[in-house]
């Protein structure tokens, strides 16, 4: 075991408690995804006041992708080998940079490589950030760890998109305010680890550990296909939503107000966290079914109200889709990390959101090809196809009923 314990070490006197120590990793964790999802609701402006076509906004959102998935394939283990503070302390930095670039944005190019660092914060922070998370969570419930490393994403996106959006509509300097006040929220947190202890003794293998690869825990590979499958199904629509909500408020649902477009974008994700303590009443499997079957339907419940221009049912049936998407997130993390050895959380967690993020990235890559050629409407039924396809999978691979023996 290669973890330190927080309070047998002479400097842990100097250090924050470890119950300080763990709100401000869960924190910066929502609060990097927050940067991430900042420029969402400023679509619009970037779309009509700077010329930049919806479909290079997808494309906007596939650089973000694509930066997480690089982080976490070539760098996602790092944190096991070097330690979780640098790697940390690197994320911040990661996000800092790309939001103190969103706030200049005014082209593509500029947009794009704002995005691309973004995702490298995202990605980073995904396996560092959430093991430090585990690390310090000790004498938490089993699912509140779950909760933060598997909900936080989808509390942070929205949150930052939100926080965006009420300073478009109500502060000066609406196209830079909002990623100035999250880059300072960032830089204080950031200062905050290093009250901290490292959790993670370094070991050897850094630069062996620089090289692609994916890694699955001893025996759990049926389980993470499943897990993995219902997390494509869940960030699929996270990703649409990203890419698309500022047009389908405008477009579809009759709204041309830059805060209703953020809470359209922020309906699919920002109940999530309400799923975690649901998920640790059902226990992993059970959690994991039920929430696949709730999120497909509310999912078709959006498709429907998408189609008939109606707003309110819209938002109501994607607050139940994340409200699934919680129990969902917080039961498949719960259940591959629980047994994880510490020393391979990074590693595991890479594991988990790679998958994720690729469920996002390429969905949406060949959206952004599709914008001119279908409506967005159709283009969301055929996302509705691919969460039924995966939800499927995801139910069909977990082992049967009779096996469900965890305890909340």
């Amino acid at each position: 075991m290669n973890t330190r314990t927080l309070t047998t070490s002479s400097e842990a006197a100097a250090r924050l408690p470890a119950g300080a120590l763990f709100v401000i990793a869960a924190a910066a964790f929502v609060m990097v995804f927050a940067a991430a999802g900042a420029p969402i609701p400023l679509y619009d402006l970037y779309r009509g006041e700077d010329g930049i076509a919806t479909g290079d906004l997808a494309f906007g959102a596939v650089g973000y992708f694509a930066g997480t998935l690089f982080s976490l394939l070539f760098l996602g283990r790092l944190s096991d080998h070097i330690g979780r503070k640098p790697v940390i302390l690197g994320s911040i930095g990661f996000a800092i940079a790309g939001s103190l670039l969103m706030s200049g944005v005014h082209t593509m190019p500029a947009l794009l490589v704002a995005r691309l660092l973004q995702g490298l914060g995202s990605g980073l922070a995904a396996s560092a950030m959430g093991a430090y998370v585990f690390d310090t969570a000790r004498g938490k419930p089993a699912w509140l760890p779950a909760m933060v490393t598997g909900s936080g994403p989808m509390l942070g996106i929205p949150l930052g998109a939100l926080l965006a959006a009420l300073l478009v509509e109500t502060a000066p300097l609406p196209r830079a305010l909002p990623f100035l006040v999250i880059s300072a929220v960032l830089a204080v947190l950031g200062v905050g680890f290093l009250f901290g202890p490292e959790t993670c003794a370094p070991t050897p293998g850094a630069r062996r550990s620089l090289r692609p690869q994916v890694s699955v825990p001893n025996g759990a590979g049926r389980l993470v296909f499943a897990v993995g499958a219902a997390f494509v199904a869940t960030w699929c629509i996270g990703g649409f939503y990203q890419a698309f909500a500022p047009t389908i408020t405008t477009d579809n649902l009759g709204s041309d107000s830059v805060l209703v477009a953020a809470a359209v974008f922020s309906s699919i994700m920002i109940a999530a966290p309400l799923g975690g303590p649901i998920a640790g009443k059902l226990g992993p499997p059970r959690a994991i079914r039920a929430g696949a079957i709730i999120f497909t339907l509310a999912v078709i419940g959006a498709l429907l109200a998408l189609w008939a221009g109606a707003i309110i049912p819209f938002l109501i049936s994607s607050l139940l889709g994340g409200i699934a998407q919680g129990v969902l997130a917080s039961g498949g993390t719960r259940a591959i990390l629980e047994h994880t050895p510490a020393h391979e959380r990074g590693a595991t967690l890479s594991t988990i959101y790679v998958i994720s993020y690729s469920g996002a990235a390429i969905p949406a890559l060949i959206a952004g090809r599709l914008t001119g050629l279908i409506t967005l409407p159709q283009l969301f039924l055929g996302y509705t196809g691919l969460v039924a396809i995966a939800a499927i999978l995801a139910i069909l691979a977990l082992d049967p009923p009779r096996t469900d023996r965890s305890t909340p």
